[in-house]
């Protein structure tokens, strides 16, 4: 429905105007609230998830969990993109970028590349 997706586009955004704020906790709570809207609205298999799972992600690295940020973009953004999106979309860069940044911050430069 259109109010759940902008249900889910709210705390989207509420997530990051938290993590600009170094709420970082409550910024993932948001996220995880917005994952969990757009699953029952689009379905599991949405393309359209990894934009969730790439901000959770990043709430992740900024709380320095780069084991759980790495997750959620490796296992589930990546994974979800590559399956249901043509190889050349730019939502696929935003993913690749992400992950070059997690490996970065922890030190692992040469997988950050």
């Amino acid at each position: 429905t259109l109010l759940g997706s902008a249900a889910a586009r709210l705390h989207n955004h509420l997530g990051l105007v938290l993590s600009e704020l170094g709420d970082y906790q409550d910024a993932i709570q948001h996220y995880q609230l917005a994952i969990v809207i757009d699953e029952n609205l689009l379905g599991k298999d949405a393309p359209d998830l990894a934009v969730d799972f790439n901000n959770l992600a990043m709430g992740y690295l900024d709380l320095g969990d780069f084991k759980k940020a790495l997750y959620w973009l490796e296992e589930r953004a990546l994974k979800l993109q590559l399956a249901k999106l043509p190889h050349n979309h730019p939502q696929l860069a935003v993913t690749y970028s992400n992950i070059g940044e997690v490996y970065s911050e922890n030190g692992n430069y040469t997988k950050a590349r």
